[in-house]
């Protein structure tokens, strides 16, 4: 089974969100970028869309935001799009990496971390990985410097504490120092909580092993090491409907165990905690159902803020997002993922997350290659097609512009704007300010042109604007088919249907 097929067949139960059917949405607007598209148009958003007329902005409750926010994850998974004999990431690899203004870089994967062994740069025993699709492919520290001398920004480590040892990862992290690398974030370990990976209940029956064997012991002997280093513990959402039994008490045994460990001085409380996000949609995307679709992130700010805030863990604790993305599940006809409307998905997403979610300290989008929309970069090296900018590439690489060195972020309101899916807002904005520098990212999600007023000092400050617009039900491969465009906005400010804005 190929790895995107296995992938996508890793189906996060315990993330999955089932969105019910909404409001039909309707005729896209006429002259949309991109490839083929899916029919079914109707006309409930444009009678919506006349409302926009009027449109007034506002401004949200402000909060901090760390500098370190959007991060991009250099995942090891991204090596199944070169074929056998490539042995690493090609050259072009590192600037385009650099190009996404990442604030941290995830390495070296998720699944496959819990299985890394570093000085071979590959996992060993990963049964997703089984056969390995392509068994020369390595990334070593040596890579993740070359990653870093182009970014220069700190790597997330997501260590291997399942079939490693402390020992041996501390050899790791001490190798990458003198490599030059900066040791300032660490995982302990991926997604344990949950039951998709038969080997994590075997190694981890349940939370309190996992507190007790390694987020206690590993958490002290790293902080000896390294007084600087945050570390963060897997957690789960606590949801008591879950399929995945041991995950409902999986913070609350994590947690009891570690406190053990604290009492008797042989364990460490974390500096933070991991979610993952990747929402579901249950339906293929049409142009009837495109609303109800790109209303679906509206929902996870208040899950990920409410765990975060009343989980049974110690709190205040911030909470890392080291994996947010539009599920990779496509196992129907016409799916969300290959199309336009999942960069605006993802898009909305993470801007509501950090603007609705103040408990999150960072967003990694889930990876930065691959041979698929939801990667910011695909390729083709079989074909001999270079990397391109995928539509979530160009989107998330807008959003990480406008959030880098970013200390603030305030949402904005809209009055008089459209709505899509059953009564949500069809227009999401966010403002980023620090560093000497501010910038605004919005999104119309609706099939209709909004005009928005413009000032400067103003919730829409004047200036020049980056847009793209296309058909969300569009399969479109690569951003420069969308041909994004700017615009000089002095009193008004157009948002074309289904677009994105960054100034």
């Amino acid at each position: 089974m190929s790895l995107r097929t296995n992938r996508r067949l890793r189906v996060r139960t315990a993330l999955g969100v089932t969105l019910a059917a909404g409001l039909a949405v309707a005729t896209a607007t006429a002259a949309m970028a991109g490839g083929s598209h899916r029919t079914g148009h109707t006309a409930a958003d444009t009678a919506a869309g006349r409302t926009a007329a009027g449109v007034t902005v506002g401004t949200g409750t402000s909060h901090s935001l760390s500098p370190s926010y959007f991060g991009f994850a250099f995942d090891y998974g991204g090596g199944s799009i070169y074929p056998s004999g490539t042995t690493g990431y090609p050259a072009a690899a590192y600037p385009e990496l650099a190009a996404l203004s990442p604030a941290t870089v995830r390495w070296p994967a998720g699944t496959s971390a819990n299985y890394w062994v570093w000085t071979k740069g590959q996992p060993v025993g990963d049964p997703y990985m089984t056969p390995n699709p392509t068994p020369d492919f390595h990334t070593y520290l040596s890579d993740l410097e070359k990653a870093y001398n182009q970014t220069h920004v700190p790597p997330v480590f997501v260590l291997n504490v399942m079939t490693d040892s402390l020992a041996d990862q501390e050899k790791m992290l001490a190798q990458a120092q003198t490599d030059g690398i900066p040791v300032d974030y660490v995982e302990l370990g991926n997604e344990l909580d949950l039951c998709f990976n038969s080997d994590y209940a075997k190694y981890f029956p349940t939370g309190t092993d996992y507190g007790s064997t390694v987020v206690g012991p590993w958490s002290l002997a790293l902080h000896n090491l390294y007084p600087d280093l945050q570390i963060a513990a897997v957690a789960g959402y606590e949801d008591p409907t879950n399929a995945c039994v041991r995950d409902r008490t999986w913070n609350l045994d994590t947690q009891n165990a570690v406190a053990a460990t604290v009492a008797n001085g042989t364990g460490r409380e974390p500096d933070a905690y991991i979610m993952h996000v990747h929402p579901t949609y249950p339906n293929a995307l049409t142009s009837s159902n495109v609303g109800d679709f790109l209303a679906g992130p509206d929902s996870w700010p208040a899950k990920v803020q409410k765990t975060a805030t009343q989980s049974d863990f110690p709190l205040p604790k911030p909470v890392w997002l080291t994996e947010v993305s539009f599920s990779l599940s496509d196992t129907f006809t016409d799916p969300p993922q290959d199309t336009y409307g999942v960069a605006l998905y993802n898009s909305s997403l993470l801007m509501q997350l950090a603007a609705g979610a103040p408990a999150t300290d960072l967003a990694e989008f889930w990876a930065a290659f691959g041979s698929e929309n939801s990667y910011a970069y695909t390729a083709d090296p079989k074909n001999d097609v270079p990397l391109a900018l995928t539509p979530d590439g160009l989107a998330t690489q807008w959003l990480a512009q406008a959030g880098t060195k970013a200390t603030s972020v305030t949402p904005l309101t809209f009055t008089g704007g459209p709505t899509i899916g059953n009564g949500s807002p069809g227009l999401v904005g966010v403002s980023f300010s620090g560093g000497g520098t501010a910038h605004t990212v919005l999104l119309n999600l609706s099939s209709t042109p909004v005009t928005v007023p413009v000032s400067a000092g103003g919730p829409v400050p004047t200036g020049t604007y980056q847009q793209v617009a296309g058909d969300p039900t569009a399969i479109v491969r690569t951003a420069a088919s969308l041909s994004p465009t700017t615009v000089t906005a002095s009193r008004t400010l157009t948002l074309p249907a289904y677009s994105i804005s960054k100034i």
